[in-house]
C-alpha cells in the first residue's frame, strides 16, 4: 500500500489514487483510510460521500463495516451522494477541464 509510513517512519500525507473516485462514482460506499487532503473533506467528506478509518486501526475498520452494514438505507444515501459528488467534481473530464482552465488563467495556452 502507498499508505505505509515513509522510510523515516512519518505518515504518508499526500497519497491519492483514482480508486477513490472510481469506486465512489459507481455508487459504492467506500471505506478508505483517513488521508489528510483527500478523505478529510478536502476531496471527499466522511459520512457524506464515503467513510474513513485510521490506517492500521483494525478495530476501527471493523466498527465502520459493522456500522454501515447495519444501516442499509443510510449506506445507499451516502453511496448515491458520493456518486453525484464524483460526477460533478472528480471525473477525468471535469478534472481535465479544470486543468485547461487553470493553464489558460496562467497564460500558458495560446
Amino acid at each position: 500500500s502507498c499508505l505505509v509510513p515513509n522510510a523515516d517512519g512519518s505518515p504518508v500525507r499526500a497519497y491519492v489514487s483514482d480508486r477513490c473516485p472510481e469506486t465512489i462514482g459507481r455508487s459504492c460506499l467506500l471505506l478508505h483510510p483517513y488521508v489528510e487532503g483527500v478523505t478529510d473533506g478536502t476531496m471527499f467528506t466522511p459520512g457524506e460521500h464515503m467513510d474513513t478509518w485510521i490506517l492500521g486501526h483494525w478495530d476501527g475498520l471493523r466498527e465502520a463495516v459493522d456500522h454501515w452494514l447495519a444501516r442499509p438505507d443510510a449506506r445507499r444515501e451516502v453511496a448515491e451522494a458520493g456518486r453525484d459528488h464524483v460526477l460533478a467534481t472528480a471525473t477525468y473530464t471535469v478534472r481535465c477541464r479544470q486543468m485547461v482552465a487553470m493553464l489558460a488563467e496562467e497564460g500558458m495556452l495560446s
